[in-house]
């Protein structure tokens, strides 16, 4: 019962995102944070490959930061989306991450080799990248320019979504010729 209520939860909301079990009303979490327009806070973390990953290092590249989960229906949703995202992108000087507040990390493992996602993903142990970048609903998605600076914020999925990932990777782009 207790893998389903996620889901029930998420059945309820769908049109707003899912909750996540992340609790943001520490003065910690309300003070720090990801806000748009301003310079992006380091994210680190370990693949669920193995490898260290850290968001300074995609500087010079556009970043698409998703904060989901697999027991959220709109995260998994929007997969199919994404993937076809990436297959667009490939090539250019875009990355996308994926921040997972699965409760289990076993769980998340199985979902990825089952559905074979080709970006990496954090698994955010305690939820403590989502608390810092003060994410209160999932999916929740950042878009970060070469620069390393937060553009945009999207609660859920939105068709601005590609115009504003196109836009920014021509932009990226253009500095490089």
């Amino acid at each position: 019962m207790k893998r389903y209520t996620g889901w029930i939860l998420c059945l309820l909301v769908v049109p707003f995102g899912c909750s996540p079990p992340v609790p943001t009303s520490s003065p910690k979490a309300r003070m720090t944070g990801a806000t748009v327009g301003a310079l992006a806070p380091e994210l680190e973390g370990t693949s669920t490959s193995g490898q260290p990953l850290k968001l300074s290092d995609y500087r010079g590249k556009v970043v698409l930061l998703d904060f989901w989960a697999t027991w959220c229906g709109p995260c998994v949703a929007l997969i199919p989306h994404e993937k076809e995202l990436v297959e667009r992108m490939k090539g250019r000087p875009f990355v996308f991450i994926g921040v997972s507040a699965d409760r289990d990390r076993d769980d998340l493992q199985e979902f990825l080799a089952k559905n074979n996602l080709p970006w990496p993903n954090i698994f955010d142990e305690g939820q403590k990248l989502g608390q810092a970048w003060r994410v209160e609903f999932l999916p929740t998605i950042f878009l970060i320019d070469a620069d390393g600076v937060i553009r945009h914020k999207f609660i859920g999925a939105t068709k601005e979504l590609d115009a504003a990932v196109e836009r920014l990777v021509t932009q990226a782009e253009s500095r490089t010729k």
